[in-house]
C-alpha cells in the first residue's frame, strides 16, 4: 500500500535539522551567558549596596550627628544626595532605640524600623533578602561605630529584588541579541549549504536514490546495449558490461577508466563524443573485431546540461535480430497460406461428406495428409499420432521411420505424457538431422513390465559432452533459443511424474539416441487418464508437441 504522505524535500529537511541544531548550540550558549550574565549583574549590585552602606556608616559626620541632639537634620541630606546618586530603593538610619532618624520618606523620621535591628545594635551585620513596607527588598544591615568602637546607630540600604533582576536582564539583552542574530545567520548558512547541495546533486531526493541504483544497476548488467558517459568535464563515469566487451575491455579494465579522461577512448568513440550536437542518427563504427552503431546524446537535468553519453549497439545483433524478424515474417506467411490450402480441403471434404462420397473423401485426405500405415501399433490414438508424424517429417525432407520391432498391442492405455514424450523427442530428431537425414523411433509396450518403451535414433550432429544439461529450461542446442529450451524439460517432468527414466547416448546412426520408459501409471490416480483422439489433436493444435531439440530449461 502506497502511503499518502507527501515526502519532505531533502533540501527543506536539511535546513530544518540545521537549524535546529543551530538553534539548540545557540540556546545553550545564550542561556548559559545570560545566567552568568544576571548573576554577575546581581552580584554587582548587592555589592553597591554594601559599599553605600560602608561607606556612608563611616562618615564622620554621620558619627558625630548620631552623637548629637540632632542627628536626623545632619543625616538626611546625607542620606538624600546617596539615594539620588545610587538609584537605591531606600536608606534608612536608626538610633540605638531603632527610631529613624533618616529616611527615604522624611515624613517617616522619627517612627521604629519596620525590621529587627536588635542584632544590628549588637554589632553583627544583615545581608540578605527582607520583606519590608515597599515589598521584597535585598538588604545590608550595618552598625555605625565610634572611633573607641562603640556602636551609636545602625544603616540600612535596600534595593528591591524585581529590580535588580530587571537591571541584571537589561544587562544581558545583548546577549540574547547576539544570539537570535546567530540563529538567523545559520538558518542564512544553513539555507545556501542546502541550496549548493540540492544543485550538485541535481533535485535528487534520497528517497530518488534506490530507483537511481537499480537504474544504474540495470544498465550497467544491460546485454543488449553498450554504454559510455562522461561529465562535462569530459571524465568517463560510466562503462558498462555490453561497452566494456565491444571496447575489449576485461570488467577490471573498465572499472579503471571510470574517472579518466576521455581521450583514452577509442578515437571514432571519442568524436561522437566531442560533438556537442545532438546526434538523431546512429554512426556505424570498428570496435576492434566489432561494427557498431554508435549514437550519441546529450544528458541534461533541469535544463543543465550534466555530461554526454554514447550508446553502442553490435551491428552482428542486430543483423541476427533483423533476421530472425524477416524469418518469422516468412513463417507467418507461410503459415497464412497453408491455412488458406486448409480451409480449400475442408470445403472439399465437406462437399464430398455432403454428397454422400465417403470413399472418395477418405482417400483425398489419405493422399493430402500423406498419412502411412504402421500396422505394429495397434492402437488407435498412437497410431495415427505417428502416422501424422511421418507424414510431416516427409514434408521437411526428413525420413522418419518406425522400427520394425517396434509393438504396441490394441488394449494398451495411452496418457498425454506418453505422446508428449514421443511428439517432443520426435521433433527434436528431425529438426536436428535436418533436410535429407533420417529419424528412427521404437515403440514396445511390455506388458508383464507395464512399461512403454520410447527409442528415437538420428543422424544428427549428437548430444556433445553434457546431454543432462539440456534438461534445464531454456537450454537448447538451436541458435535462436528465444523460442526454444521447453521441450525437454517437459519431457523431463512427464518421465519423472511417471517414476520413469530417461537417457542419452549415441545412435548407431550417428546422432543422438534418447531412451523413455514410461511405467503405466498407477489405478488410484484420477488424473491420469487415457487420451482420446480429440485431446491429442488439441495438444497438436496448441504448440505442446512442437518443440525442437534441446529446447529444455
Amino acid at each position: 500500500m502506497t502511503s499518502s504522505r507527501t515526502a519532505r524535500p531533502f533540501s527543506g529537511a536539511l535546513v530544518g535539522v540545521q537549524l535546529a541544531v543551530v538553534a539548540i548550540t545557540v540556546a545553550l550558549v545564550a542561556g548559559v551567558g545570560v545566567m552568568r550574565a544576571v548573576g554577575e549583574a546581581e552580584s554587582a549590585a548587592e555589592q553597591r549596596i554594601q559599599d553605600v552602606a560602608d561607606t556612608i556608616r563611616r562618615l564622620p559626620v554621620v558619627i558625630s550627628a548620631m552623637q548629637g541632639e540632632d542627628p536626623s537634620g545632619e543625616i538626611q541630606p546625607i542620606v538624600d544626595a546617596a539615594l539620588t546618586a545610587s538609584g537605591f530603593q531606600y536608606i534608612t538610619v536608626a538610633d540605638l532605640n531603632g527610631i529613624r532618624v533618616a529616611h527615604v520618606d522624611p515624613e517617616r523620621v522619627g517612627e521604629p524600623v519596620s525590621s529587627d535591628h536588635g542584632p544590628i545594635r549588637d554589632g553583627a551585620e544583615f545581608r540578605g533578602v527582607e520583606t519590608g513596607p515597599q515589598g521584597v527588598t535585598y538588604r545590608v544591615k550595618l552598625p555605625i561605630t565610634a572611633e573607641n568602637g562603640e556602636v551609636v546607630g545602625t544603616i540600612s540600604v535596600g534595593e528591591l529584588v524585581s529590580e535588580i533582576r530587571h537591571q541584571a536582564l537589561a544587562q544581558s539583552l545583548p546577549i540574547a541579541l547576539a544570539s537570535l542574530g546567530s540563529i538567523l545567520l545559520g538558518a542564512l548558512l544553513a539555507w545556501l549549504i542546502a541550496r549548493w547541495l540540492r544543485r550538485e546533486l541535481y533535485g535528487v531526493e534520497p528517497e530518488q536514490l534506490v530507483s537511481l541504483l537499480q537504474a544504474h544497476q540495470a544498465v550497467m548488467a544491460s546485454g543488449h546495449e553498450g554504454v559510455v558517459t562522461v561529465d562535462t568535464a569530459g571524465r568517463i563515469q560510466l562503462v558498462n558490461a555490453e561497452a566494456a566487451r565491444l571496447l575489449g575491455l576485461d570488467p577490471e579494465a573498465a572499472e579503471a577508466l571510470i574517472g579518466e579522461e576521455a581521450r583514452v577512448l577509442p578515437a571514432s568513440i571519442r568524436d561522437i563524443l566531442a560533438d556537442g550536437a545532438e546526434s538523431h542518427h546512429a554512426h556505424l563504427r570498428r570496435l576492434g573485431d566489432f561494427n557498431v552503431y554508435a549514437q550519441a546524446a546529450e544528458v541534461r537535468h533541469c535544463d543543465r546540461p550534466v555530461g554526454r553519453m554514447v550508446s553502442l549497439r553490435d551491428r552482428t545483433e542486430l543483423d541476427r535480430a533483423a533476421a530472425r524478424l524477416q524469418a518469422e515474417r516468412a513463417e507467418a506467411e507461410l503459415l497464412r497460406i497453408e491455412a488458406h490450402e486448409f480451409e480449400n480441403r475442408m470445403h472439399l471434404v465437406a462437399g464430398l461428406i455432403e454428397l454422400g462420397e465417403y470413399d472418395e473423401a477418405r482417400s483425398y485426405l489419405e493422399s493430402a495428409q500423406d498419412l502411412r500405415p504402421v500396422p505394429s501399433i495397434e492402437v488407435p490414438v498412437l497410431a495415427a499420432f505417428i502416422s501424422a508424424r511421418i507424414g510431416v517429417a516427409a514434408r521437411e525432407h526428413v525420413t522418419l521411420e518406425l522400427e520394425g520391432s517396434s509393438s504396441v498391442a490394441s488394449d494398451w492405455p495411452v496418457f498425454d505424457e506418453d505422446l508428449l514424450v514421443v511428439a517432443n523427442l520426435v521433433n527434436n530428431a528431425v529438426e536436428a538431422t535436418g533436410f535429407g537425414g533420417t529419424v528412427r523411433l521404437l515403440l514396445s509396450g511390455d506388458e508383464e513390465a507395464g512399461v512403454l518403451q520410447i527409442r528415437v535414433d538420428d543422424d544428427g550432429p549428437g548430444f556433445g559432452d553434457n546431454p543432462g544439461g539440456l534438461l534445464r529450461r531454456g537450454v537448447t542446442t538451436k541458435e535462436d533459443g528465444a523460442r526454444h529450451g521447453i521441450g525437454l524439460d517437459s519431457v523431463n517432468r512427464a518421465v519423472s511424474g511417471r517414476g520413469g527414466r530417461l537417457e542419452f547416448g549415441a545412435s548407431d546412426l550417428g546422432g543422438g539416441s534418447v531412451i523413455a520408459a514410461l511405467p503405466l501409471p498407477g489405478s488410484s490416480s484420477g488424473s491420469d487418464s487415457p487420451v482420446s483422439l480429440a485431446g491429442t489433436d488439441a495438444r497438436e493444435r496448441n504448440g505442446t508437441t512442437e518443440d525442437h531439440r534441446g529446447e529444455t530449461a
